[in-house]
């Protein structure tokens, strides 16, 4: 599965003081999807679905539609950064930024028709896992795989489990209804330099409820937008970043402009453009 498409959105703000031009702090916001998902099932311990449309979280006690437990299931995700971070640097400028925020958006299926998936609102814990040493494999609930090649199993995952602590990013409930939510993860220290790191991070979704049976599209469902993807807003430090024109070049910020040239310099910094980097589209918002 490929993590290679992604969107960056960039704003900046600028004060005006006849007649020089400020430029202030600006953030690029990133959305990727996994380089690999999958989820694993307690009750199948050597199974694999990294191929599914699907991933599943599961508690003990929660029920399919025919009202038979499944037991737990567990949600894992793998995204690559290494792009993201490539382009935010383009952006803000390499090592002037940091992460602020980072936000799940999951597409729930209220009712999955699978009898392997269960169905019930419940509470779910996202965890950040420092460990990436693990492959999604094969397998779907229709034609499951087997954890021989190496990929994730139930059995396989304890070892990522126990090899160092993980980091909580917060308990969140599913809506048992159809549509997108989204997921504002909790900020540590660890979590936002493994993205900042520009590579893997992974991220474990676990039911804290034993009723919870929650399903969301991965990134190998059919329909581009409904797919899981991580979203990750970075912000500049130590002054401001350098303007990104429209031929996608960066050029040094804003200072005192003089009244000679300075109004094709409000005009650029006012105007909303698009630019490429990278093969990446970005759109880019300046205002004075």
């Amino acid at each position: 599965m490929s993590s290679k498409w992604f969107q960056v959105a960039i704003g900046v703000g600028a004060s005006i003081g006849l007649p020089a031009v400020e430029a202030r702090a600006q953030d690029a916001t990133a959305s990727i999807i996994p380089a690999e998902d999958t989820f694993t099932r307690q009750a199948a311990p050597n199974a694999t679905f990294g191929t599914s449309g699907a991933i599943h979280v599961s508690g003990a006690e929660s029920t399919n539609a025919a009202g038979i437990v499944q037991g737990v299931a567990d949600g894992w995700l793998k995204f690559d950064t290494t792009s993201a971070v490539s382009v935010i640097d383009g952006v803000l400028g390499v090592g002037r930024w940091e992460i602020v925020s980072a936000m799940l958006v999951l597409d729930e299926v209220a009712a999955p028709p699978h009898a392997l998936f269960t169905r019930g609102v419940g509470d779910f814990e996202v965890f950040w896992i420092p460990h990436d040493a693990w492959s999604e494999g094969i397998g779907r609930p229709n034609a499951v795989g087997t954890d021989e090649d190496g990929a994730l199993s139930f059995a396989a995952s304890e070892s990522l489990r126990d090899a160092a602590p993980a980091d909580s990013l917060g308990v969140f409930a599913s809506t048992g209804r159809n549509g997108s939510i989204e997921v504002d993860l909790g900020h540590t220290e660890a979590f936002a330099d493994d993205i900042a790191a520009g590579g893997d991070v992974t991220l474990l979704l676990a039911a804290t409820d034993p009723a919870t049976g929650f399903t969301f599209h991965s990134n190998a469902w059919k329909k581009p937008e409904e797919r899981v993807s991580l979203v990750v807003t970075a912000r500049t430090i130590g002054g401001v970043a350098p303007v990104v024109e429209d031929d996608g070049a960066a050029t040094p910020p804003v200072g005192m402009c003089g009244t000679g040239s300075s109004m094709a310099t409000l005009a650029s910094l006012a105007m909303l453009s698009f630019v490429r980097l990278r093969g990446m589209t970005v759109m880019s918002r300046r205002g004075v």
